[in-house]
């Protein structure tokens, strides 16, 4: 269900809560279906011995209810038992000829709609079957609601969208005005709904590659969530495009770098996905690696062969300045290794790889640094007092000297 359990608070203050945790043999309806009984309550949700006993799923109590004749039947009754799924009560309701199947909601919707939406497998299939209600109509989306298939597939409720499909009568690529123009395969690839993938595809037509209004594609919001399984499912029908950039101008193997999903990325790298792809900021999939923090990955990326390692974002970092900032030792290593990094350039605000190490104080990447033999050692890069005064990194005397001494013996040389 999409539900939450109801609140425990009303079911224990109310006078049925208690008579259901009787014996039904001690149940006798009559006593329990006089107004001067048990007379309406200001109660919020249901205000009634009936309307409880269909809150709470008592089909026993309901039905005995029922066979009074002394009981008002509302439309609201029919509502909560189809939003708990229990075709047996809804059943029972209906066959008393007082509440019409057709009946709508306050907001305006029908009875087919509101189980739809709840997720109600068992009232959708039974009231689908009574051929009362126009499928088209009932599956379109509802004022700020989804439509019946963008509901399923984004819980990944496999058996309710196998039921609409069935139909067919349900519009596969209806954009969804309420959630930016998305569709229901853009639903379940985001919900990681392998099964719901499956099932859009099989109904055929469906638009793989279909954009909301943030230009965002399925595999973008698979490639997002991590679901590796969907990727491969999308990626398989040869319709996915896998550098088709978002609003943003983010790729999806920009946004599995940057969340560190290294299988999707190796996925989309052997599509031929472009490593070096851009966005305003100017940050590619291998800086966004980078940020990620992970060093295997990262330095698995590399052997692709065609990333550009002097790369710029917008601040003017580099592959190698993210590196030394997020302490990536192995990653500095190897960047060095490839011999085409540029070792001296400086962010905009004057940070260079160098500086970015003394700053924060990493030695080790400072000696690595050094032992390319083409870094620059600018005065300022020895003026610990002011790196204090402006970034509020405090060097204490046995930082000073150790860096001191490095960066001398390197310029003795």
């Amino acid at each position: 269900m999409f539900i939450e359990a109801e609140d425990d608070y009303q079911k224990t203050v109310h006078p049925l809560k208690r008579l259901l945790g009787r014996s039904y043999v001690d149940f006798d309806a009559r006593n329990y279906s006089a107004p001067d009984t048990w007379p309406d309550t200001p109660l919020k949700g249901p205000d009634t011995p009936l309307g409880w006993a269909v809150y709470l799923g008592e089909e026993y109590i309901v039905k005995k209810l029922l066979e009074t004749g002394r009981v008002m039947v509302k439309k609201e009754m029919l509502f909560g038992a189809a939003m708990e799924d229990r075709e047996d009560i809804l059943k029972a309701l209906l066959k008393t000829g007082r509440v019409r199947v057709r009946c709508k909601a306050e907001d305006g919707r029908r009875l087919l709609s509101w189980a739809i939406s709840h997720g109600a497998v068992r009232v959708t299939k039974y009231l689908l079957e009574t051929g009362k209600f126009d499928m088209k109509k009932e599956t379109q989306p509802w004022a700020n609601e989804l439509s019946g298939l963008a509901y399923a597939a984004k819980h990944g409720a496999d058996d309710l969208l196998r039921l609409l499909l069935a139909t067919g009568q349900a519009d596969i690529n209806l954009r969804n005005d309420a959630s930016g123009g998305r569709t229901a395969i853009s639903f379940a690839a985001e919900a990681g709904a392998q099964e719901c993938i499956r099932l859009l595809l099989a109904a055929g037509n469906v638009e793989v590659d279909a954009m909301d209004l943030y230009m965002r594609t399925p595999l973008c919001y698979a490639a997002r969530g991590g679901h590796e399984g969907v990727v491969r499912q999308l990626l398989a029908t040869g319709e996915a495009v896998v550098d088709a950039g978002d609003k943003y101008n983010r790729t999806p193997l920009s946004y599995a770098a940057e969340a560190g999903h290294e299988e999707i990325a190796r996925q989309l790298l052997a599509r031929k996905a472009d490593i070096n792809a851009g966005d305003p900021s100017g940050r590619t999939p291998f800086l966004y690696a980078i940020r990620s923090g992970r060093e295997r990955f990262v330095v698995d990326l590399l052997d692709v062969g065609d990333v550009d390692v002097n790369t710029r974002d917008l601040d003017g970092y580099t592959p190698l300045s993210y590196a030394i900032s997020y302490g990536l030792e192995g990653v500095v290593r190897q960047l060095l290794a490839t011999g085409k990094v540029d070792v001296n350039v400086s962010t905009w605000d004057g940070y260079s790889p160098l500086r970015i190490a003394i700053v924060l104080k990493r030695l080790d990447i400072v000696k690595a640094l050094l032992e390319t033999r083409d870094i620059i050692i600018r005065p300022e890069y020895l003026d610990f007092e002011w790196e204090w005064e402006r970034r509020g990194h405090v060097f204490d005397r046995n930082d000073v000297e150790q860096f001191t001494k490095v960066l001398k013996a390197y310029e003795a040389e």
